[in-house]
């Protein structure tokens, strides 16, 4: 933790001096979980957003073309989290 304070010190050094700013209402910092772009991250982890995974869960089954290009456009981002996705879908 002590080597990351430093880091961050020098990151903030090196903003500072080109005139650069980060709005601290997006700024966390020591925390146990972090999301980013609807995917927790967490140390040596990666998860789904669970609002995002009910979504997966409550689709409504597809009875058209449309409606599965529909489903796997919004799934097929999550493949890397749903094992056997391919088979799966």
């Amino acid at each position: 933790m002590e080597e990351h304070c430093h880091i961050i010190h020098q990151v903030f050094q090196i903003l500072k001096s080109n005139q650069l700013f980060l709005k601290p209402e997006k700024c966390e910092f020591e925390k146990d979980e972090v999301e980013y772009l609807s995917i927790h991250l967490q140390a040596g982890q990666l998860a789904m957003d669970p609002i995002k995974l009910w979504g997966i869960v409550d689709w409504p089954t597809p009875t058209k073309l449309k409606d599965v290009c529909a489903f796997l456009g919004f799934t097929g981002f999550y493949c890397q989290f749903i094992c056997n996705y391919s088979h799966l879908a």
